[in-house]
């Protein structure tokens, strides 16, 4: 966050510097109304580009063995223009290489999902075991206990394929 305030303060100087050169060289002083606005413009378009960019940018720098399989939008009360265009605040990322399977269970993948937030300092790494015969998942990691199969003792399965992005892009093709 204090980053991204240094980077829209530097922007900002930047655009009045600009703005400045431009009126020294035609030898006309500049108003001081027209580089305060000019300086709150340049704030405001390069914080709305930064904030609705942000996803894209994100995306494009993963490596090719990744997955988005999920964009989380979100509205705010204090920017009220997103309740009509929302921003992507999240990613949901699926770890295509740590993916595994058990040749005694081939409908059950334990898959690694990445959460990156956009105002998040850490990424959230997630374990789950997708049944793809059953529609189902179960948290695994975190003191979990696993039987001698492999799989999840006494844990509670979320039944009815849902969330659908994670079954659409861990099952999809898998029989």
């Amino acid at each position: 966050m204090v980053f991204d305030l240094i980077v829209v303060a530097c922007v900002g100087l930047a655009a009045a510097g600009l703005l400045l050169l431009l009126f020294r060289v035609t030898g006309r002083k500049a108003p001081k109304t027209l580089l305060l606005a000019t300086i709150g413009l340049t704030v405001i378009v390069f914080t709305s580009w930064n904030r609705y960019t942000w996803a894209d940018r994100i995306a494009a720098a993963l490596p090719g063995n990744v997955e988005v399989i999920q964009r989380i939008r979100s509205e705010s009360p204090f920017e009220p223009w997103t309740y009509l265009f929302p921003q992507e605040s999240g990613l949901v990322i699926l770890d295509k290489p740590e993916t595994r399977t058990n040749a005694d269970y081939p409908h059950k993948f334990w898959v690694q999902l990445l959460l990156i937030g956009r105002d998040e300092p850490e990424t959230l790494t997630l374990q789950r075991i997708v049944d793809c015969a059953s529609e189902s998942w179960a948290s695994v990691g975190g003191g979990i206990d696993l039987g001698a199969d492999g799989l999840p003792r006494d844990t509670a399965w979320h039944r009815g394929g849902e969330p659908a992005y994670l079954f659409d892009a861990v099952c999809r093709g898998k029989g």
